[in-house]
């Protein structure tokens, strides 16, 4: 099931006549906004109609033309309960049918190209507190009726956990990941938002250059019981999760030594102690992962660390050793806002135990369900 959030832009017409909007009117046809009630958002970053953006920008077009008659008009948020808008123009109904089209934090990179609506060289903040949840919205080929314009992620989630069953004491305070796509053009759809699968596409994301994006945070002790590192949250601060660019990337083998990581991989600052409490190990360990992110979903990476000595490596590409505990890792998927559909599981790499690799475990890999 695909959700969204649904912003209605309510067009209020009495009368029918055709108007411009220098005419003089009774204001029985102006466009006003009000905003519909759906699930609850389970990032604070991430927006649902019961947790709204403060505002969001529309436009609107002739249908089936580049004439524009809305131009980026900043609709705000004036109240709370109930939500209510007020645009920062006055519109009226033209005397033709228009297609909308709207964003939310899309500024700045949002362009009206020959009739697409497109955000070109989009590129998420390289520090994770300060990427925005990127949403855009279609509704074509209306007039004098109510508009509601389904906002649809265009970024994909990621947040992490993990799980320590091995002799060791386990403690975690960064994670990085690396190599990953930081620039790309994304078009918005023809068709409404509000359709079954109707998303907008990623370009150029593959000759982007990479970047390496991470999330710090105070060191969190890693039990039996799966340990949250980064989660989601619509009532505190900033969640620490990461708003990325959708795109696939190859993992990073260890057996092809480089001076520098081929593929994409984690980094994971770990502490490690014995039953002596004395320290085994204390630094990166570099984790090879796959990535095959979708517009819209949320990944939950979870670290598990088991006993052995085969598991994440060194962080030294040229030379990647095995440390002393094993790690797997397993992947849930959720939407951003999460419904009844059960969550998608998707493994990672695997490779034979004896050369020292990271598997992708599916193991206790299934979303965390839906939300009320």
């Amino acid at each position: 099931m695909k959700h969204s959030l649904s912003i209605t832009i309510a067009m209020l017409a009495v009368v029918m006549t055709a108007c411009t909007q220098d005419d003089m009117h009774d204001g029985t046809n102006l466009i006003t906004f009000e905003a519909t009630t759906s699930n609850t958002a389970r990032s604070q970053a991430s927006y649902s109609s019961s947790n709204p953006p403060a505002a969001f920008t529309v436009y609107a077009a002739k249908s089936g033309t580049s004439e524009v008659y809305i131009n980026g008009d900043i609709i705000n948020k004036t109240s709370n309960s109930p939500v209510t808008w007020e645009s920062s123009a006055t519109r009226y109904w033209p005397a033709y049918t228009l297609d909308f089209h709207a964003h939310v934090n899309g500024s700045g990179f949002y362009e009206y190209s020959e009739g697409t609506p497109r955000f070109k060289d989009f590129k998420p903040d390289a520090e994770a507190s300060r990427q925005l949840d990127l949403m855009y919205a279609v509704k074509t080929n209306l007039s004098r009726q109510t508009v509601r314009l389904n906002f649809r992620h265009a970024l994909a989630q990621v947040t992490f956990s993990a799980v320590n069953n091995s002799e060791y004491a386990i403690e975690i305070s960064e994670v990085k990941i690396g190599n990953i796509h930081q620039q790309a053009t994304f078009s918005f759809p023809s068709q409404d938002t509000d359709g079954t699968d109707v998303t907008g596409s990623w370009s150029g994301v593959e000759s982007s250059a990479t970047a390496i994006y991470s999330v710090t945070f105070n060191a969190k002790s890693v039990t039996s019981e799966k340990t949250e590192l980064t989660g989601v949250n619509a009532s505190e601060g900033g969640d620490g999760s990461l708003l990325l660019i959708p795109q696939k990337v190859t993992a990073w083998n260890p057996e092809n030594k480089s001076d520098n990581y081929i593929g994409s991989y984690f980094l994971v600052k770990v502490k490690m102690t014995d039953n002596g409490n004395t320290l085994a190990y204390n630094d990166y360990i570099a984790v090879p992962v796959a990535i095959d992110w979708k517009p819209g979903v949320r990944y939950v990476y979870t670290f598990r660390f088991f006993k052995g000595s085969n598991g994440g490596y060194t962080p030294d590409p040229s030379n990647p050793i095995s440390i002393l505990s094993s790690i797997d890792y397993d992947i849930s998927t959720e939407d951003f806002i999460p419904g009844e559909d059960t969550a998608t599981d998707i493994n990672g790499p695997q490779s034979p135990e004896s050369q020292g690799s990271i598997s992708g475990s599916g193991t206790d890999a299934a979303g965390e369900g839906p939300e009320s």
